[in-house]
């Protein structure tokens, strides 16, 4: 359904945009070959590098980028950088009518490479299923575009708030500006969403945008690197690809905001050298996001929609649910469930096209190191694999019953599709258990009771919550999106994005008839004094 929506999009705005296309202006051969050169000069092994930002450069996995690959440098950035900032010296914010032209062309480049798209993401992955990469890279990106188009021009009018009548006449102005040039940095397991989306937010903020998309997806990152420049204008968007050196120095520069996702460890890396400059930071993060069952509610229901959130991308998800809180009555039908629910919807895994792959030797290594300290401190793993196979690149649902405190499944962000269960006797043990941990991005709670729903939110806090579902808040334009504490810092989606990458300037216009003047302009005589007893009685 999603494929044929957005054939539908790309033919309504074929005319106009082909149009709008033609007006760009296209980089010169000698340009091309001159960068290219100055590349190949420059490119260092993200390996050779010992800076801090080395041992994780995203959520939860270690870089494993082909030698073949030619990586950005320091000097790349900057370059990009000055080029950006001159833009914006020059010209300042982009018009709002330019901004609407260049996400139009950004959704009917997603639409005209669909196909391209998919098969470079699913390359990156070693295998990633197309349905889920149509919904979740270029679904929710054209419809991010289509509803800030809808809502861009009140977005950008100023707010004219009501003046107190001590100041009357004067005027009062809310009026939204550009920041001016902004850093993206984004991760792996959504390559093309996860940049694609802030950079949208960033333009029709009125900003230019350096990208620094991941080099663990890096035939994602070099789609992005070969096609958003010449898109969007080489005046509004740079991409630079490559390793730790290259994020490292995005997060250095003196940019207008940086807007980060990953790991809540690079996270804070990435804010303590964006202080230097004391440039203002995002921080979309991570965590782990508990599901919490009250004993009332179906458990055939909450197995279902657990699975369909922690399968999704083969639970490589900042949101997918992380662990479960079931009472303990109900742990055995829980776990019965999902082994019905994972074997009826994957009788086999290896040639399925609907199943994700894990995206890399280190990220799999990890997971199954999480799993190997489990067994070996006591918690039972069970493996749901309906046809036995021998897997390469994915990975089945592994359940992990009675863990423990001292086991890393219950310490570590998993991101994939292993879930630990933990049983629970009574709402307020499963409700204290989540508050003692750090504040997750999201939490997930099962109940028909709008009254014990009420409770349960009053007593918890999270980035976002979804009652009686997974993962699917994360869709909503109308919701703000972010973590809060450890998960987060910032949100965007909907308005929200307007704002994250705006300055509300405020405004204060005099008039010529003002009284209120006499406050602030000395000598401070009969009236004054007469003034101000009036004002504070």
């Amino acid at each position: 359904m999603e494929s044929k929506d957005l054939n539908q999009a790309e033919t309504n705005d074929k005319n106009e945009v082909d149009a709008e296309v033609q007006e760009e202006k296209s980089v010169s051969v000698e340009d091309k070959e001159e960068q290219e050169e100055q590349e190949k000069q420059e490119a260092q092994d993200v390996s050779n590098e010992s800076h801090d930002l080395q041992s994780e450069s995203d959520s939860n996995t270690e870089a494993e980028v082909s030698k073949e690959t030619e990586l950005g440098s320091k000097g790349d950035v900057l370059k990009a950088f000055e080029k950006l900032k001159s833009a914006y010296q020059k010209d300042r914010d982009i018009p709002l009518k330019e901004r609407k032209r260049i996400l139009k062309r950004i959704k009917k480049l997603l639409n005209s490479q669909k196909d391209k798209i998919l098969e470079v993401i699913s390359e990156d992955f070693r295998f990633r299923a197309h349905s889920e990469s149509l919904v979740s890279e270029i679904f929710m990106v054209v419809s991010t575009i289509k509803y800030i188009l809808r809502h861009l021009d009140e977005w950008c009018e100023s707010e004219y708030p009501e003046v107190s009548w001590v100041y009357w006449p004067a005027q009062l102005e809310i009026k939204p500006q550009a920041l001016g040039v902004v850093g993206v940095i984004a991760p792996w397991n959504y390559p093309v969403q996860l940049s694609l989306i802030p950079l949208i937010y960033a333009i029709a903020a009125g900003n230019r945008v350096l990208l620094k998309p991941s080099e663990i997806t890096e035939k994602t990152s070099l789609w992005l690197l070969e096609n958003l420049p010449k898109t969007c204008g080489e005046d509004v968007v740079q991409v630079v690809h490559g390793g730790v050196e290259v994020s490292s120095a995005v997060s250095e520069l003196p940019v207008d905001h940086i807007f980060f996702t990953g790991s809540s460890r690079v996270g804070k890396m990435v804010m303590r050298a964006a202080s230097q400059n004391l440039t203002p930071v995002t921080l979309e993060l991570g965590g782990k996001s508990p599901v919490v069952i009250h004993p009332s509610y179906s458990i055939s229901k909450a197995a279902g929609r657990i699975f369909s959130g922690k399968v999704f991308n083969a639970g490589q998800t900042c949101i997918a649910p992380d662990y479960v809180l079931c009472p303990r009555d109900r742990v055995d039908d829980l776990i019965e469930q999902l082994r019905t629910v994972f074997s009826n919807r994957f009788p086999a895994l290896e040639q399925n096209a609907d199943y994700t792959a894990i995206v890399n030797d280190s990220s799999r290594e990890r997971l199954q190191e999480l799993l190997d300290d489990a067994s070996a401190k006591g918690a039972k793993i069970i493996e749901i694999n309906p046809k036995q196979e021998t897997l390469k690149a994915k990975m089945p649902l592994i359940l992990v019953q009675n863990p423990t405190e001292d086991m890393r499944v219950l310490q570590e962000e998993i991101f994939g599709p292993i879930l630990p269960i933990l049983p629970f006797e009574n709402m307020e043990e499963a409700t204290q258990y989540v508050n003692k941990r750090e504040r997750p991005l999201a939490l997930y709670y099962f109940d028909n009771s709008s009254s014990r729903i009420r409770s349960f939110l009053n007593n918890t806090l999270s980035g976002g919550v979804a009652i009686n579902e997974t993962i699917l808040q994360v869709a909503q334009e109308n919701l703000p999106f972010g973590g809060v504490g450890n998960s987060g810092m910032g949100s965007y989606h909907g308005k929200a994005g307007f704002d994250t990458f705006s300055h509300h300037r405020s405004i204060f216009k005099q008039s010529r008839f003002a009284l209120s003047a006499a406050l602030v302009k000395p000598p401070f005589g009969g009236f004054f004094k007469l003034l101000v007893k009036f004002l504070s009685w």
